[in-house]
This record gives C-alpha cells, structure tokens and sequence, in this order.
C-alpha cells in the first residue's frame, strides 16, 4: 500500500492562501493514528473477551508506504495477525495502535525489528485487572521508540476538518473512540502511559488537545452513505451493510490526505482483507511549490496522481482478480482501465452531493459518450476533470 509523497507535511503550522495550494487536514502520523483508531469499528467478531485494536504499519522514511492495516479477530491480536499476513515486511517501520501493545504483542514487535510504536492513550481494562500488566521497558531495552500519541491540531486546522465532512448524514452511535484519560487520572495510570512527567497545567492542555482530536476524528470518519453505486451493475441502495459504511469511512480518512480540495480515497479488498489503499495526490519525491500559482501560471491539478491508481500501482498483490475497490468518488477513465486490467471483480462509490452516477461510461477517446442515469448526455464526472 503507498501513499502520495509529504512534500509539504509540516502538521497545518502555514495559513492557507489564496496562491498556495491546498493543504491537507492531517499530517500523515495523524491519518496512520486515525486510520488505527477506526479499525477498531471494523466489521467481524472481536477478540474473545476483549475489545478490538486496531494497527497500521508504514515505512518511517518518506514517503511511508502503508504496509499493513488490520484489527485483531477471533483468537488473534492485532499485531499476530498482521506478522503472520506479512512476515519479514515489518523490519524498520513505525506501528500505530488504537491501544497500547500487550506485554506478548511488544515482545513480537521487537523481535519483528520495528522503529517505533505509537498508541492511542487506551489499554485494555480487562488484561490490567488480570495483572497481565503493560511494561514499556522491553521497548526501552531493545532501543525502540514507544510513546502515546494523540495529533495535535490546530484551531484552524479544526475549523477545516469541521467544515469538510458535510456530503452524507451521520450516525452519533457509529464511531465509538474512548481513552482511558476519560476517567478518574491517577499517578499510576500516567507512569503506565509514561506521562507522568505532565503537570496539572500540562496535563489540562493534553486533555482538551485529546478531545479536539476525538471530534476531529468522528467528523472525518461518521458518513454513513446509505446509497452506493456499483460499476456495470444497477444502481443499488446498501441499507446497514457494515463492510461498506466502514470502507467508506476508512476512504473519507483517506482523502483527508490529499493534495487538492476535492481529494479522493480508495481501499482494495480481497478476501475480506485490506490488500492496498491510496489518496490522490502528487507523485511521490514532487515539491508543491511546483504547482503554486505564481502569477498568471495557474495551479496545475494535472498532475495529481488518482487515488485509485496509487492503490493499484502500489498493492501488495499482483494478482487483485475478485477483489473490491472501493473510492470516494466515481473513477476516471484512465484508472477504469487499471482496474479492468487487473480484473477488479466490483467497483463501488457512494452517491453524495458533487458524484456522478452513471449506467454506461464509455471511452471519449474512441468517440463515444458519456450517458447519466436519466439519459441525458453530461461532462466527465468532477474527480476525472481535476485529475
């Protein structure tokens, strides 16, 4: 799985003008956190007599490639299953959890050789009560970086993701993140976090940052689009599927990465795993100042790479036959046809506000055109014009 490049990824510090270009919502440690936090909402049973983590992997140098993303099942914890799916791939990169690691999980990523370990400030009640017991000194000893964290964000950069999410209703029940800092604080709970070392000021300020990232979250991941389109199939309305309202979700997050304004995200399943994703975005190693507008040179949206080609091009199976993509907006032709190419079983994409629905697409190139669902003849849907 890949992700565009981080040219310009400085966490939302620069103000956003007129001349630069669009700055994306999260910085790409805050999207692996979040993408983290809501694998835990994934469909499918949970652990038994637990809750569920959530983990994602990527490489530490830029511009971190997304290795793995997974939630622990049935008998397996989430760090297991994703050693067992990509064994030998986890070797230097950063792993962020939904919860700290469990004293057997630390064990596995150490002797898995990562860099560093980040985790939401949760750990689970259950296995603390058994006395089973979260020891960060195995990270410590074995030189690993281990430590909370929570994305730090901006007024602006709020006000920005609050206003972004407006295309599909929402659902207050469906995203459910907690912290342990919810409750009653004590010194013991922080030396377990290693946060002892905040003062009540410091401490307050950590809190109010941890409930901004909490709203921020659900705003970026609480669509639940009850009508999806499905690629050479009739129009179908999906009424409480789980799979495709957290698909989507996952996508939503996605896109908050991109590059430009109307960015897209697209998740690839086969076999009900997670196989690539990606968001639009410039290709990797390019500076966004390239595509600034300068005078009367005009900001370049051509040279956005489609969410849906980075994961194509960058997933981890050659061979994606019966698999599902699912993105945020209706595809361009250009990535129809890597999609055909790889014999993609199913293509689905949400019917908001700004997508187009369409019964037959056909190449322009070949002198053909394009048909909406009532028959009228429109121009190319809006993700393909920018791109």
């Amino acid at each position: 799985m890949d992700l565009p490049s981080d040219s310009n990824d400085n966490g939302g510090a620069e103000e956003s003008h007129d001349e630069d270009p669009p700055i994306p919502h999260l910085k790409k440690e805050d999207l692996c956190i979040f993408l983290a936090l809501h694998m835990e909402n994934s469909p499918g049973e949970p652990l038994k007599s637990y809750c569920k983590t959530g983990i994602v992997v990527c490489e530490a140098s830029k511009p971190k490639r997304i290795i793995a993303m997974d939630c622990s099942t049935g008998e397996l914890h989430a760090v297991p299953k994703v050693l067992l799916r990509f064994p030998n791939a986890l070797k230097g990169c950063e792993v962020y959890m939904s919860r700290m690691p469990c004293n057997n999980c630390a064990k596995l990523l150490v002797q898995a050789q990562v860099s560093q370990v980040y985790y939401w400030p949760n750990f689970e009640m259950k296995m603390a009560e058994k006395n089973q017991g979260y020891d960060l000194a195995i990270f410590t000893e074995s030189y690993v970086v281990a430590a909370v964290y929570v994305p730090t964000i901006d007024n602006q950069k709020k006000m920005q993701i609050l206003n972004s999410n407006k295309r599909a209703s929402s659902d207050d029940n469906l995203i459910k993140i907690t912290s342990v800092l919810d409750g009653k604080i004590d010194v013991d709970l922080l030396k377990c976090l290693n946060l002892q070392h905040l003062k009540d000021n410091e401490l307050k300020k950590y809190k109010e940052n941890l409930n901004t990232a909490k709203i921020c979250f659900k705003t970026l991941a609480s669509c639940k689009d009850e009508e999806i389109i499905i690629l050479e199939e009739k129009e179908s309305t999906v009424k409480n599927n789980p799979k495709y309202t957290h698909a989507l979700q996952l996508c939503d997050l996605l896109a908050s990465r991109s590059d430009n304004n109307n960015g897209v995200g697209t998740l690839i399943y086969k076999e009900d795993n997670i196989d690539a994703l990606g968001y639009s975005g410039y290709p990797k190693g390019a500076m966004n100042n390239l595509f600034c507008k300068r005078g009367d040179v005009d900001f370049d949206e051509h040279a956005i790479v489609c969410a849906e080609a980075n994961a194509i091009i960058m997933s981890s199976e050659r061979d994606l036959c019966n698999a599902e993509l699912i993105t945020t907006r209706e595809p361009c032709h250009d990535c129809l046809k890597l999609i055909r190419a790889k014999n993609i079983a199913k293509v689905i994409w949400p019917r908001r506000d700004g997508n187009q629905s369409r019964e037959q697409t056909e190449d322009p190139s070949e002198g053909q055109s394009v048909a909406a669902a009532d028959g009228e003849p429109h121009k190319p849907p809006q993700h393909q014009q920018e791109l």
